[in-house]
């Protein structure tokens, strides 16, 4: 039991390091002049990770009632 919630303390805790990493970079700019350096990018791309929440959400809901309307 301890292995499990480890397991689990330990994604939501590298889940939640890199949300609170992100929140610290502004955007990007489109381009720089010569010899500038770019901003630093985020770790994630928190739009695209929201859809596949979304999607498997979704998914599990449907599996979820297939298996309790039986």
């Amino acid at each position: 039991m301890r292995f499990i919630f480890g397991i689990v303390v330990g994604i939501a805790l590298t889940i939640g390091v890199a949300y609170v990493h992100d929140l610290g970079y502004a955007q990007p700019a489109a381009t720089t002049a010569p010899g500038e350096t770019a901003a630093a990018k985020p770790f994630v791309n928190w739009d695209s990770v929201g859809v596949n929440v979304r999607a498997a959400a979704s998914a599990i809901r449907e599996q979820w009632d297939k298996l309790t309307s039986k």
